[in-house]
């Protein structure tokens, strides 16, 4: 009988014991997730912000068309790539915007034709910059007046991690794309 009894005590102990391992690691994973969760509340929104997503998270962002995302989305399926490979992404805009107005003599061919005095406005909004302004002649030299000048350039740096049973593919890639000009890049990692 007491054989019977201690070995009964020994199993509830192991029992026991295993309950509460596995309650402390699932309560230690819980934590961690309550604490990214609560430091992705804080970032969303800011103007620089660092959000760690899972797949379903992705997936909710290109559903509210999140413009990364959705940017990001289409960059990876014009490589033949899943958004759900994406290890990480820095996505970066800026915005340019130049107001002050630049005079710059013109050396012209003169034109009989022309009027003495005459303003000729342009734009020029071909590729990611804008310039806008006027010709001006008051006298025989015309003047070129820039009075705008805007950019917009959106930088998209993806870094996606190839599946298992793709041992074909590098096993992590890099993807660099611009809007405007070419873009060069410079990694560097502090040797601990």
């Amino acid at each position: 009988m007491k054989n019977y009894l201690s070995i009964l005590l020994a199993v509830v102990l192991l029992v026991l014991l295993l309950s509460t391992s596995v309650s402390y690691s699932l309560w230690q994973k819980e934590k961690a997730e309550r604490e990214r969760l609560s430091l992705n509340l804080e970032q969303y929104g800011l103007e620089i912000s660092e959000l760690t997503l899972t797949n379903g998270e992705i997936k909710t962002e290109l559903e509210k068309k999140n413009a990364a995302a959705v940017k990001t989305d289409s960059i990876l399926k014009s490589k033949n790539r899943k958004i759900s490979q994406l290890e990480s992404l820095v996505a970066t805009s800026i915005s340019i915007r130049d107001t002050d107005t630049v005079y710059v003599p013109v050396e012209t061919v003169l034109v009989d034709t022309l009027p003495k005095l005459y303003k000729s406005t342009f734009e020029n909004t071909k590729g990611c910059i804008a310039i806008a302004g006027f010709i001006l002649s008051t006298d025989s030299v015309p003047s070129l007046a820039i009075t705008k000048r805007d950019a917009d350039i959106q930088v998209y740096d993806i870094r996606i991690k190839r599946k298992w049973w793709q041992i074909f593919r590098p096993k992590e890639e890099r993807f660099i794309e611009s809007n405007c000009g070419e873009v060069d890049i410079q990694t560097i990692y502090k040797k601990k």
